[in-house]
């Protein structure tokens, strides 16, 4: 999608997949030869711990690694705006793992609340880019997704001070709100060139708030879940 390859087309290219699936038998002997290249070729990769994802402007970073005696970033994207200093991803033990956000505030005084905004998938036939001519690579990231709606939001379900061992590097201390996992999913399915929104709520003063590039979230989270070689 980000080198320009239309949306309709890549779906007919996976439905046309999932049909030629439907009609092979399992005991194909051409299916058996295809899924062993498959298996041969998949074996360096399932060995890899960490990758990087990069999208136009942000990274998705993932590890696979496990630390079973504390929470850990698996998934994550930094941002920064100004003062203000952000992860998003997913964290925590093995087996209870969550999405979650971790930030620093200026004048210390924490959100009550906070909330991840994003394209209405319901509502909307594709994402929003207001390119205006502007190249989509250098397109800033508050300019895709929709000015005013229609759009869908998740607040979050925890608010606590973060531990140390979820601080991003630079950061002496946070809050931490954790998401519910219907957010991830939501997540998953828009496109990787649009970007969402966290927003962060105060009892005084304007919301603050933060933009995201989706980038390849969907496949950092496919990478999480292969198992290693």
């Amino acid at each position: 999608l980000r080198a320009g390859v239309p949306a309709q087309d890549v779906r007919a290219i996976a439905d046309r997949a999932r049909d030629r699936a439907r009609s092979t038998p399992c005991d194909s002997q051409d299916l058996g030869i295809a899924a062993q290249r498959v298996r041969s070729s998949f074996a360096g990769y399932a060995r890899l711990i960490r990758q990087d994802f990069p999208g136009d402007v942000g990274v998705w970073r993932a590890d696979r690694s496990v630390n079973s005696r504390r929470p850990v970033w698996k998934l994550s994207q930094d941002v920064r705006q100004g003062a203000l200093q952000m992860r998003l991803g997913i964290a925590g033990r093995p087996g209870a793992e969550h999405l979650m956000a971790v930030a620093t505030f200026p004048d210390g005084v924490p959100p009550y609340t906070a909330r991840i905004v994003m394209r209405d998938r319901r509502l909307t036939s594709g994402p929003y880019l207001d390119t205006r001519g502007a190249s989509l690579k250098s397109l800033p990231l508050h300019m895709r997704i929709p000015r005013s709606g229609p759009f869908e939001s998740y607040s979050a379900e925890s608010r606590s001070p973060s531990g140390a061992d979820l601080l991003p590097s630079g950061m002496a201390s946070g809050w931490a709100f954790r998401f519910p996992a219907q957010a991830a999913a939501a997540i998953a399915e828009l496109d990787p060139r649009e970007s969402i929104q966290v927003e962060f709520l105060f009892a005084s003063g304007p919301p603050q708030r933060l933009f995201l590039e989706v980038g390849d979230f969907t496949a950092a989270r496919a990478f999480l879940a292969v198992r290693a070689g």
